[in-house]
């Protein structure tokens, strides 16, 4: 899972850092919900994706 993010999010169009892509997939294997600041750099990744400082 991990050495398949950074291409599959390249292919979408938003590379991927290793360490993100380590994030995230740890995220998809463990059917989590990614809490970030930074949601565009997960947005092509295909898991859930929450800014906790913009919910009201």
């Amino acid at each position: 899972m991990w050495g398949e993010m950074p291409g599959t999010s390249e292919k979408n169009g938003q590379p991927l850092s290793s360490f993100d892509a380590l994030i995230a997939a740890t995220a998809a294997v463990l059917s989590l919900v990614l809490a970030t600041r930074t949601i565009r750099d997960f947005q092509g990744c295909s898991i859930d994706v929450v800014d906790p400082w913009s919910i009201s």
